[in-house]
């Protein structure tokens, strides 16, 4: 992959973004996105096992059901 060195500025503004950005120019030209690492201390600290345990389990409910009831709330 190849890598492009940022200016100065760059990294302060991309600090704190944890999700997908669109990098524009200032005529509006997106140019591409940035999507940040994830710091190691905001990953789910959950196991494979665990995840497959409660895939297993199911639940919750129907995407019809729940669309019903915002239909009666409105």
């Amino acid at each position: 992959m190849k890598q492009i060195v940022v200016d100065a500025d760059l990294p302060e503004k991309l600090r704190n973004i944890y999700s997908t950005v669109e990098l524009v120019l200032p005529s509006g030209e997106v140019i591409g996105t940035f999507t940040p690492r994830i710091p190691e201390h905001m990953l789910p600290k959950i196991s494979e096992e665990e995840l497959r345990r409660r895939e297993q389990m199911g639940g919750g409910r129907p995407l019809k059901d729940i669309l019903a009831d915002f239909e009666q709330r409105s």
